[in-house]
């Protein structure tokens, strides 16, 4: 049986990931975190994507390199989009 979707707008996503709304807003606009676009000027975020999106970013910055500061590593990927 599959959940339903849990539609967040930019203020809750921000919480979620400890981001500034217009933070998330402009990666939604530049297709650097997974969102669902209502309008032109609407934008949501499923909570479920965004937890698998945080994770993989994560994990990403956990499995660099040991001569890469994993920190730096990770909000380098965040910056990019994970993709």
């Amino acid at each position: 049986m599959q959940q339903g979707i849990q539609l967040v707008d930019a203020s809750e996503a921000g919480r979620m990931l400890a981001l500034h709304p217009r933070t998330v807003t402009r990666w939604a606009r530049q297709g650097r975190i997974p969102c669902h676009w209502l309008s032109a000027r609407a934008v949501r975020f499923d909570v479920h994507d965004l937890r698998r999106w945080l994770e993989r970013c994560r994990t990403e910055a956990v499995a660099a390199p040991a001569t890469v500061r994993p920190v730096a590593e990770w909000r380098r990927k965040l910056r990019k989009g994970a993709q």
